[in-house]
């Protein structure tokens, strides 16, 4: 039950995520989207979904919870991943080398991890097998 708090508690706090992004610039919660405003905002509306919907059933706060850091992962995987395909092609051009990840990119990944470790584990079809 703690956990399952945890995780609500996660996502219920998105709007202050938000505020701390927008008025200090410090994203940790959508870190992987900074180049794309317009996706960073609409994923900052996917995850207050999410707490609204944890909070609704909380049933549910498990597999919506391990599903939303699945994807934000993936996309911080990619965003790791974007400079170093793109940089023989820079290098052979002689063009700017691709920027680095970012600090809240390298800060992104313990948080989406652990609440996708906490996720994964109190995840009830994952539990029903043992």
């Amino acid at each position: 039950m703690l956990f399952q708090r945890l995780l609500q508690f996660h996502y219920l706090a998105t709007p202050l995520y938000f505020l701390l992004d927008y008025f200090t610039g410090f994203n940790i919660r959508t870190a992987a989207l900074e180049a794309w405003p317009f996706w960073k905002y609409v994923y900052y509306v996917l995850c207050m979904s999410i707490g609204g919907i944890n909070w609704v059933r909380p049933k549910w706060t498990s597999v919506s919870s391990l599903s939303e850091c699945t994807l934000n992962i993936t996309l911080l995987i990619i965003g790791f991943m974007k400079p170093i395909l793109l940089m023989p092609d820079a290098i052979m051009s002689g063009g700017e080398l691709p920027s680095p990840p970012t600090v809240a990119q390298v800060g992104n990944f313990p948080v989406s991890g652990s609440i996708m470790l906490v996720s994964f584990h109190r995840n009830p079809i994952i539990r029903s097998g043992q």
